[in-house]
């Protein structure tokens, strides 16, 4: 009824149809633009989907985002901030801190 989401006639809206594997329209109805209220705070931002993600919805990332604030610079930054040593980390596997040297997300 209008008091809720923004109302879009058909083929205004993409989506990507996993079983069909290609772009669909949706159809025409009220849409609630999820990731522009979560990020609208400048607080969040989302993580951009993975490689593969058209064949994977697990790589679609639609529902991971990350607090940017106090986002460090690399993953094992990120690591260390919530109490874990580079030690630690390598001993749970992470044995390259070249594998750890990444921007986090």
């Amino acid at each position: 009824d209008g008091t809720q989401g923004t109302k879009y006639d058909k083929g205004k809206i993409k989506f990507w149809d996993f079983f069909a594997k290609k772009e669909e329209s949706a159809p025409k109805g009220y849409y609630f633009d999820l990731t522009a209220v979560i990020e609208s705070n400048g607080k969040f931002r989302r993580i951009p989907a993975h490689k593969g993600w058209e064949n994977n919805t697990d790589l679609s990332e639609w529902w991971h985002y990350y607090y940017t604030p106090d986002k460090q610079l690399t993953f094992l930054d990120e690591l260390e901030l919530i109490g874990y040593s580079e030690a630690e980390v390598q001993n749970r596997g992470w044995k390259s801190i070249k594998e750890l040297d990444h921007t986090p997300g």
